[in-house]
């Protein structure tokens, strides 16, 4: 295995970023609690001496450093939630908050972030940006980026361009995954909602029966992707959750139906989504069933700027780089 050439400057931080990240890891908090990680995070940052220092929507953070003759502003972003996961013992480093673990790799982008802000704050004269350094709240839930953008995380000063990264076990040590244009997929969060009406099950004719409509919704749901997505483009719905029916001797009259729909085409999600009202309003008409279909989430796809990928593989020898697919996940 080749290893990643590191300079003699940033590898002097690497047991500070491996203490941080254990650190991190031992206290993990769901998205918009993480009051006592954005604690520690403005605790270490102080020590840094940043030019400014933040609070937005309620647990984000925002550090600045400023250079004295800038060309331009740099953004880095690291997410800070962790997931309603119980860890097992072996760890020794294990979650002290029960039920809640950093399973998707959040403490380990925030300690790079900390590496990297340690490491800027010994450049401060050498600089020929400014950085900002961004935590994010709320990335497994309802999201925190547009709230911190709609209280000014990129502005103040104003930022040109945004990097990001996220630890990818699929990689060998060593290797950077980089891809231009689309990486990961867009996702909106569907819920579907049917309502039949109750009767005895030995009297099935005086309702209407919720379960049988969603069977039907199911199956038609799933032709969408095979039948009207060309097959160019990438898509996946996943029906998740179905509940419905309180007794096995009674016709249920609601069924509620969660899932997901994952695209790199906006349009090709709003086809999707129109046909799904299409098969509801056919099971209206055909079945007697009333429906009602809504998002809850819905996040863009991440699609990597060509110029700014390309400048940041430059920076890479050949050797470092690892090719990495576009993933459905988002």
């Amino acid at each position: 295995m080749k290893v990643m050439k590191i300079s003699a400057d940033v590898r002097k931080y690497e047991n500070f970023v491996i203490e941080q990240r254990r650190k991190l890891h031992a206290i993990p908090e769901l998205a918009e609690e993480e009051k006592e990680t954005a604690a520690y995070i403005e605790e270490q940052l102080r020590l840094l001496r940043p030019d400014s220092l933040e609070r937005l929507f309620r647990t984000g953070v925002k550090a600045v450093f400023l250079a004295k003759n800038p060309k331009k502003t740099i953004g880095l972003r690291a997410d800070m939630d962790a997931l309603p996961v119980q860890e097992p013992d072996a760890c020794p480093f294990r979650s002290v908050h029960e039920g809640r673990m950093h399973a998707c790799g959040h403490d380990g982008h925030m300690a790079i972030m900390l590496g990297m802000a340690a490491l800027i704050a010994q450049k401060r004269d050498q600089l020929e940006n400014n950085y900002v350094l961004i935590f994010q709240p709320a990335e497994e839930a309802d999201g925190g980026a547009q709230p911190m953008i709609d209280e000014g995380a990129l502005e103040n000063p104003k930022v040109d361009e945004v990097y990001g990264l996220h630890i990818w076990p699929y990689l060998e040590a060593g290797k950077i995954g980089i891809k231009q244009g689309p990486l990961m997929a867009g996702m909106r969060d569907i819920n579907v909602d049917i309502i039949g009406k109750s009767a005895h099950g030995a009297r099935p004719q005086h309702g209407t029966d919720a379960v049988v409509a969603a069977a039907q919704f199911v199956n038609q749901a799933q032709t969408i992707i095979s039948r009207n997505v060309d097959p160019v483009d990438t898509a996946v719905l996943t029906l998740g959750v179905i509940k419905g029916g309180e007794a096995r001797n009674i016709v249920c009259d609601r069924v509620h139906m969660e899932g997901t729909l994952r695209t790199f085409d906006d349009g090709v999600a709003d086809m999707v989504k129109g046909r799904l009202y299409d098969i509801l309003s056919g099971l209206e008409k055909g079945m007697g069933v009333e429906t009602r279909c809504y998002e809850t989430m819905a996040f863009p796809a991440v699609v990597n700027d060509r110029a700014l990928t390309q400048r940041a593989k430059e920076r890479l020898d050949e050797s470092d780089i690892a090719h990495v697919e576009k993933v459905m996940i988002s």
